[in-house]
């Protein structure tokens, strides 16, 4: 196959921005919208990010001062008397009171926490990447949906086309066996084929039902024939090249966006463990009042208290190398993860472009064979008139000519779709 192979792109007669002019139509991008606005998975991920923006500052938290206030009443009973020259002098009060206010403050943590903001900071960008991956999926979802809703009303039609044949062939029939031109056998068949259309009608008309109800909920708006879809698309092509295809889908696809941030958290929190147990040089201080003071027992005293600790680890029992071990398995277990989303990438955008192909290639022999079906049956009906085929030919001409246009329908809902699919493999916003 030659290294620049077919690549297939659909555009729409329906505006592709906006909503549609006209308020009576549902435009697939209109629906999409709707649903992106109003599904419940969306406003979860906005508080996955709200949540990860609180992860940031709870990290960056530890540089700054923790202050506390605290306040205490203790009565002592019996109290503990001491004797001095025939003096009684109570060692405590028995009233104690105490109110204090502490600062402690980190001065330097030798690198701990700078990683753990890193890998934080990471994780915001990572939910906001899941926010958009979901966007696709209900984006996808609805286009799909959107688009099946499109094919069953368009079968309907084509039934509806078929049914008036069969309408007009059964009159026929009727006046021929009346004269004596065609038997009983022809009117039964011609009954048949027509009680077999209005059971296939009977059958979209259902499946229909089930499709509105289900975009419906979908798109938290009611779907019915009184807001028919806007299913009127054009097929168009254009040469590109797979293996740019597969570029862009390594740098845009959510799932490789993601798996490389967690490449990168991965790093920050192995770095962040190797720190873990550095030195901390930390300042504390306290002031405030209490009573309970030799010679002003009873007194409130001011008091105050500063000073500086440096902690430094000694003996962990082997905690730090596991630590860092795990930490390293980790971060090998998010490059392998992300080899695989390579992999997948690849294999997903391969199939959906050559499925594109394949249908293409089906909707224009699709597209052939209908009008050689258009003409098959218009021809039939005047052999008919002139009497040199049989009813049952007629009959089969006129099916044969709605199973043509259904399989076409189908074809090109099915390059539609799969168009969608090709863009969101690729990682192209469709919402």
């Amino acid at each position: 196959m030659k290294h620049y192979l077919l690549f297939l792109l659909i555009c729409l007669t329906i505006p592709h921005s906006g909503y549609a002019q006209n308020n009576s139509t549902l435009t697939v991008d209109e629906t999409i919208q709707r649903v992106i606005d109003t599904y419940p998975s969306v406003r979860e991920a906005e508080e996955a990010i709200s949540a990860a923006g609180y992860q940031i500052r709870m990290a960056e938290a530890a540089f700054y001062p923790i202050v506390n206030a605290a306040t205490s009443y203790r009565y002592l009973d019996p109290n503990e008397i001491m004797t001095f020259e025939n003096n009684r002098i109570p060692v405590n009060p028995k009233s104690n009171y105490n109110v204090n206010l502490s600062v402690n403050q980190l001065i330097y943590d030798f690198g701990k926490n700078r990683p753990k903001i890193e890998a934080a900071k990471l994780k915001e960008e990572v939910s906001r990447i899941q926010q958009n991956e979901i966007f696709q999926a209900l984006s996808l979802n609805t286009v799909q949906l959107y688009y099946m809703n499109c094919f069953a009303r368009q079968a309907i039609l084509i039934k509806i086309q078929e049914m008036g044949d069969y309408e007009e062939m059964l009159r026929q029939v009727e006046v021929r066996t009346q004269s004596g031109s065609s038997t009983d056998f022809d009117l039964l068949n011609t009954k048949v084929g027509k009680s077999a259309v209005k059971t296939q009608m009977t059958g979209l008309t259902a499946n229909l039902r089930s499709l509105e109800v289900q975009l419906s909920v979908l798109a938290d708006t009611l779907i019915t024939e009184a807001v028919p879809l806007d299913d009127q698309f054009m097929l168009q092509r254009q040469l590109l090249s797979l293996d740019d295809l597969l570029e862009t889908a390594y740098a845009s696809r959510p799932e490789a966006q993601i798996a490389g941030k967690q490449v990168a958290i991965a790093e920050q929190e192995e770095s962040a463990a190797r720190r873990s147990f550095n030195p901390s040089l930390d300042f504390a201080g306290s002031l405030g009042g209490r009573n309970g003071y030799p010679n002003y027992l009873d007194r409130m005293r001011f008091n105050y208290e500063v000073g500086v600790q440096l902690s430094v680890p000694l003996y962990q029992g082997g905690r730090r190398k596991q630590t860092n071990a795990l930490a390293r398995s980790a971060y090998n277990t998010a490059l392998y993860r992300r080899e695989v989303i390579v992999k997948q990438l690849t294999q997903e955008v391969s199939e959906n472009y050559y499925t594109l192909i394949s249908d293409l290639d089906k909707t224009e022999q699709l597209a052939f064979q209908v009008e050689l079906a258009e003409q098959a049956y218009e021809q039939a009906k005047v052999n008919y008139s002139a009497g040199s085929i049989t009813n049952l030919e007629l009959l089969t001409s006129s099916t044969n000519l709605s199973a043509s246009k259904l399989q076409l329908l189908q074809a090109r809902i099915n390059y539609i779709v799969n168009f969608y699919k090709l863009r969101v493999s690729i990682g192209e916003q469709i919402w």
